[in-house]
């Protein structure tokens, strides 16, 4: 009854700001009063049924933070018809954003990016937001050349609003994206700018995150004593702010670096130091990251049985949570598994789940690996000619997305095919060409590896003067 009195007297204050103040005199009483009270009637009509969608609204905003993804939708989608009837710009374009949101969480990307491109018009003062959220999804793709445009877009947005932490973010997320891209110098020079913002903003939360991020770059780039200390950054600040939910991310930097140095009870113990805290904060997703972490550690230790079965553990939450993109990686992980014991056959089977999921969900990254590990079962296999064309599928995709790191790995599996076919002149070119990009990675263990196979490549060929010298060049590197 509130809501309708409230109704009431908004509709009779617009019609009396709208209705000339004298009545012509052929008008009689009765059709003004008839005018008046159907003009009254629509109006407490449109606000109930806007009130119903906001009720809707709501509902739909509580369900997806309870993690009833499926529920929250069909709540959004009676809201939208709501706001659509009556003609609701703004509560239009909120509704199709989190509705965006919700597809993202089912990993159903193509719907997610469809909701947000719909969103945006209508939510002009939300445009950078909403930007920078479509840039994420087609980060989480694989698609970086469009992650990249749209999150340059928002950072724009926020510098010229000058909304500082807005720039911040998108100062991170461009870090992240080059980081992917393994452009490790251009990661570390945009973090350090969306450090230098947290700390003129007092942000000693998101301080810790970008530490922690930067020490995530000394990992990739082999500065592994960097690395820890920049870690142990994170940790202190987070600590002294009593941020427990940021710290299994830092416990698992800590591991990724004993993963590296090879000294894997530390790496183990690092990692579940994380699993014990997230045990008691919840986060089924990063459990389940941590998981199939531990499991790498126990494939390097060779105890393949334990790695299987935690990653089986992990594949048992991605599936409760439908995470499309997490099914996909244990898939890829329990194949790599069944490789190392000879499995190869079952491997297959696997990545082809995989690649089932990806058919429909999308993810470049993703579907590069899955194509290279494919190529690697057919390799194993001795079936060199479909090893090649998964190869070759990775390879275009990688080049696609710009990714140096993995394209660098793909070239010389693809050299490597071309060398058991007796190929020698095709094999040479493609380790040629890894060894260019592994130079521009400052990848000193790729070209190390690159430099050899050039060597041997020029010995098959009987060019023993080049291979002698590549061989050298291999061992000084």
């Amino acid at each position: 009854m509130h809501y309708h009195l409230k109704s009431l007297s908004l509709a009779t204050l617009v019609l009396s700001l709208s209705l000339p103040v004298g009545v012509a005199e052929s008008q009689t009483k009765g059709s003004v009063q008839t005018t008046l009270t159907a003009q009254v009637q629509m109006m407490i009509k449109q606000s109930e049924r806007l009130f119903e969608g906001l009720q809707l609204y709501e509902l739909g905003k509580a369900q997806f933070s309870k993690g009833q993804e499926q529920e929250a939708l069909e709540t959004f989608q009676k809201a939208l018809v709501i706001f659509r009837e009556v003609d609701d710009k703004k509560f239009q374009g909120l509704t199709l954003y989190k509705m965006g949101q919700v597809y993202e969480n089912l990993s159903q990307y193509d719907m997610a990016l469809k909701s947000y491109k719909q969103a945006l018009p209508l939510v002009k003062e939300l445009e950078g937001v909403v930007l920078g959220t479509m840039a994420t999804v087609y980060a989480d793709q694989g698609d970086y050349p469009k992650a990249l445009n749209l999150y340059q877009q928002a950072l724009a947005i926020a510098q010229r609003l000058n909304d500082k932490v807005g720039e911040m973010k998108r100062l991170y997320n461009l870090g992240t994206v080059y980081s992917e891209l393994g452009n490790y110098s251009k990661s570390m020079e945009l973090f350090q700018q969306a450090l230098k913002i947290t700390r003129k903003l007092d942000d000693r939360a998101g301080e810790a995150n970008t530490l922690n991020s930067i020490a995530s770059v000394y990992i990739n780039i082999g500065d592994y004593a960097k690395a820890l200390d920049l870690a142990q950054q994170a940790l202190a600040i987070q600590a002294k702010i009593d941020n427990k939910a940021a710290l299994p991310p830092i416990f698992s930097n800590f591991g990724d670096i004993y993963l590296q140095l090879a000294d894997y009870a530390t790496a183990l113990e690092k990692y579940n130091q994380a699993l014990g805290i997230i045990e008691t904060i919840g986060n089924s997703a990063f459990k389940a990251n941590i998981l199939q972490k531990i499991a790498g550690v126990y494939i390097r230790l060779g105890q393949y049985e334990k790695a299987l079965d935690l990653n089986v553990q992990a594949l048992t939450i991605y599936s409760k949570i439908d995470s499309k993109s997490g099914m996909v990686t244990i898939f890829n992980n329990i194949g790599r598994v069944y490789e190392q014991i000879g499995k190869y056959s079952e491997a297959l089977k696997l990545y082809q789940k995989a690649l089932n999921i990806l058919n429909v969900t999308g993810g470049n990254t993703a579907k590069a690996r899955t194509f290279n590990n494919i190529g690697s079962a057919y390799w194993n296999l001795r079936q060199y000619d479909k090893a090649l064309i998964y190869y070759q599928q990775a390879l275009v995709i990688r080049k696609k997305s710009g990714i140096k790191e993995g394209q660098a790995k793909t070239l010389n599996n693809i050299a490597l095919v071309y060398y058991n076919q007796g190929k020698y002149t095709q094999a040479l070119n493609y380790y040629q060409q890894g060894l260019v990009i592994a130079r521009e990675l400052k990848d000193k263990d790729t070209e190390a590896i690159s430099l050899t196979n050039i060597g041997v490549t020029y010995n098959a060929l009987g060019n023993y003067s080049d291979a002698e010298t590549n061989l050298f060049i291999a061992i000084e590197a």
